[in-house]
């Protein structure tokens, strides 16, 4: 029985790509406003990391790379739901009385900004991939 060197076997690990790392940032500067609450992971975490992930798969990839821009919103939406659940909106007065709407609220307005950055970064990815060919 012959046995793998370890280098073929670090030869067939696929390592992430670029769109793999920004997703994953876009992840945990949500996270992060969850925490800090400061405007610049918001706008980070909600559009300028979901637009640099589809704008990268779409260039690297093309059309197929669009998937990105439903994957992205829709693992938002969830981390935003999860979060809100854990650490529901700090509301006084009458406003508390319609807090549970706010927390089913948060993710749709998440995935409604990640969206629209996503589809926006998406295409200037595919126009970037055409001028550049």
């Amino acid at each position: 029985m012959k046995l793998k060197s370890d280098a073929g076997i670090i030869a067939q690990i696929e390592l992430p790509g670029l769109e793999h790392i920004l997703f994953l940032l876009g992840l945990i500067c949500l996270f992060v406003h969850s925490i800090l609450e400061t405007p610049a992971t918001l706008l980070a975490s909600l559009v300028l990391l979901p637009a640099a992930t589809c704008a990268y798969a779409a260039y690297r990839r093309g059309v197929r790379g669009l998937s990105w821009a439903v994957i992205t919103p829709l693992s938002y939406a969830v981390l935003s739901l999860i979060l809100a659940i854990l650490r529901p909106p700090r509301v006084t007065g009458w406003v508390a009385l319609v807090a549970p709407a706010l927390i089913l609220l948060a993710p749709v307005i998440v995935a409604a900004a990640s969206l629209v950055s996503s589809l926006v970064g998406g295409v200037i990815g595919l126009v970037v991939r055409r001028l550049a060919r």
